[in-house]
C-alpha cells in the first residue's frame, strides 16, 4: 500500500476539481462538507467510525455529484457500529454522486427517522454505488441499500448477510428507475418480501446478478418485483427460500417483464418463478429446474419454447461457474452457448462462466458471468506473476499501462464505473511486454476506471482511481 504522504503528493498535482484526502483520524465529515459537486473525497485505508447516531457520510442535494472513493487494493471500511443510523445518506438528483470500493458494515436503520437502508439510504438520488461490499447491515426496509425515487445505479457490489425486518434483505427499490449490474447477493434475509431484492413501483434493470442462499419470510426468496417494468437477464437464482410464493422470483402485478438467459434452480418455497396478476412476461432462453412445488406458477410453462429448458445446469463449483469440457470438466453444461444473443457485443462480453476464466464467446451462456475483476487466473483480477501494472493510482493526467505481451497482438480497453468505454487501443508488441499511456479527456469524470488488456490467450485486468 502506498503511504499517505505518497498519495497526498500524487493528489497535489494541478486540476480544476479538488480532492480531499482523509484518514480515519481526521474530521472526514467536515472534509466532505467543504467540497463541491465534481470534487473527490479520498479515504485512506482504515476503519471509519463516529460515536453518535448520524450517518457516517451525508451527501445533501447541494453536494450531489461528488465522488467518494478509496484504494482498490486496500479499501476503507465504514463501520456504523450498530448505532441507529444508515452508514451513508445520499440525496439529490441531476448530478451523479459516486461511492466506490468501500466496505460498508454495521448499519442499523431500524425505526423512526432512520428506518431504511442500513448501509446506504438513497433519497431521490442519482447515485452510482460501484465495487462496494455491504455486509452485516440491518434496516426495517432494505437491509443494505434502500432507494426512494431517483435513478440509482448499483454495479459490481457484493451484499453479504444483510437483514431487513420487512422488505428487501439486501436492496429495496421504491419508485425508482434503477439498474443493478454485475452484483452478488448472498445469504441476505427479510421478514416479508424479497430476500435479496425487493422492487415496488419501479422500472428495474437487473443484469448479470447472482442471488443465492437468501430467505424471505413471505414471498420472493431471491427477489420480488411488484408493479413497474422489469428487465432481467443473465441472472442465476439458486438455493433461495421463502415461506410463500416465488421461492426464487415473484413477479406481482408488473406491467411488463422479460427474463432472458436466466438460471433459476433448487429454490425452496412455492415454485421457482411465481406470478400474481402478471400475464405480460416474456421468457427467453431460461433454465428453470428442480424448484420446490414446480418451476412456474401463474403462466403456462414455457419450457420447450423460445430456447427455454428445464435440466440440471451442472454448476462446476460453488462460484456458480458452468461445467465445460474445454475447461477440463468431464461433461458440458446445457446452459453453455444457449443464451439469447451473441456474447460479443452483449453485456457479458469479456465475462466468463468457465473455471479457467476464459471469456464467453459465440452464443452467450445462460446465467451469472464473473466480471473480469472477479475472475482468477490468467483471465482476470488475481494478477499473475509479472502481470499488468497501472501507475500511478490515484492519477489525474496520465495512466501508465504495462503488461506482458511477447510478440503478440494487444487489445486494450478502459471503462468507467458505469461500464462505458472510455478508450481503446489495438497494437502489436515486438518485445516481451507492451506499455502505453492513457490520457483521459476533460469529459471523463472522476472515479474508478477498469483496464482490460488482452494479449494472445492471456487477459489482464486492473483498477485505478481517476481524480479531477
Amino acid at each position: 500500500m502506498r503511504s499517505a504522504a505518497a498519495v497526498m503528493l500524487a493528489l497535489a498535482l494541478s486540476g480544476a476539481a479538488r480532492t480531499s484526502v482523509v484518514s480515519p483520524d481526521d474530521a472526514f465529515r467536515d472534509s466532505l462538507s467543504a467540497l463541491s459537486p465534481g470534487d473527490t473525497l479520498y479515504l485512506l485505508s482504515g476503519t471509519y467510525t463516529a460515536a453518535d447516531t448520524l450517518p457516517l457520510l451525508h451527501v445533501p442535494p447541494a453536494l450531489a455529484g461528488v465522488t467518494v472513493t478509496t484504494s482498490p487494493d486496500d479499501p476503507a471500511v465504514l463501520d456504523g457500529q450498530g448505532f441507529h443510523r444508515p452508514v451513508l445518506y445520499l440525496e439529490g438528483s441531476g448530478a451523479q454522486t459516486r461511492v466506490e470500493l468501500l466496505t460498508v458494515t454495521g448499519g442499523a436503520a431500524l425505526s423512526g427517522q432512520w428506518f431504511a437502508g442500513g448501509g446506504a439510504f438513497l433519497s431521490e438520488a442519482d447515485a452510482i454505488l460501484f465495487g462496494c461490499t455491504f455486509q452485516d447491515n440491518a434496516a426495517a426496509v432494505g437491509g443494505a441499500v434502500a432507494a426512494e425515487a431517483g435513478e440509482p445505479v448499483i454495479q459490481r457490489c457484493d451484499f453479504l448477510g444483510n437483514t431487513s425486518s420487512s422488505t428487501g434483505g439486501a436492496v429495496n427499490l421504491y419508485a425508482c428507475v434503477a439498474e443493478v449490474l454485475d452484483c452478488r447477493m448472498l445469504g441476505n434475509s427479510c421478514a416479508d418480501d424479497g430476500g435479496g431484492l425487493n422492487g415496488y413501483q419501479s422500472s428495474v434493470v437487473l443484469r448479470n446478478v447472482l442471488l443465492a442462499g437468501n430467505h424471505a419470510g413471505d414471498d420472493g426468496g431471491g427477489l420480488t418485483l411488484l408493479q413497474g417494468t422489469q428487465d432481467l437477464s443473465y441472472l442465476t437464482v439458486d438455493s433461495n427460500s421463502c415461506v410463500d410464493d416465488g421461492a426464487g422470483i415473484l413477479l406481482s402485478a408488473v406491467d411488463y417483464a422479460s427474463l432472458s438467459s436466466c438460471i433459476v434452480t433448487s429454490n425452496q418455497g412455492k415454485h421457482g418463478i411465481a406470478g400474481k396478476g402478471s400475464p405480460d412476461v416474456d421468457f427467453q432462453c431460461c433454465c428453470v429446474w428442480n424448484n420446490e412445488l414446480g418451476n412456474y406458477a401463474g403462466w403456462e410453462d414455457p419450457t420447450g419454447t423460445q430456447g427455454n429448458i428445464s435440466v440440471d445446469p451442472l454448476y462446476a463449483d460453488t462460484l456458480y461457474r458452468l461445467s465445460q469440457t474445454a475447461a477440463g470438466q468431464p461433461v458440458q453444461s446445457p446452459c453453455v452457448d444457449a443464451g439469447h444473443e451473441p456474447a460479443w457485443g452483449s453485456w457479458v462480453e469479456g465475462y466468463s462462466t468457465r473455471t479457467d476464466s476464459i471469456p464467453d464467446s459465440l452464443t452467450s451462456d445462460m446465467g451469472w458471468h464473473q466480471p473480469s475483476s472477479l475472475q482468477s487466473g490468467p483471465g482476470g483480477g488475481e494478477e499473475p506473476p509479472g502481470g499488468m501494472s497501472l501507475f500511478p493510482s490515484p492519477f489525474r493526467d496520465n495512466l501508465l499501462i504495462r503488461a506482458p505481451a511477447p510478440g503478440a497482438e494487444v487489445s486494450v480497453r478502459v471503462y468507467d464505473s458505469a461500464g462505458r468505454l472510455l478508450w481503446r487501443r489495438d497494437a502489436y508488441s515486438s518485445r516481451d511486454s507492451w506499455s502505453g499511456i492513457w490520457a483521459p479527456s476533460g469529459r471523463d469524470g472522476p472515479g474508478v476506471v477498469l483496464v482490460r488488456l488482452q494479449s494472445g490467450g492471456a487477459v489482464y485486468t486492473g483498477k485505478a482511481v481517476l481524480l479531477r
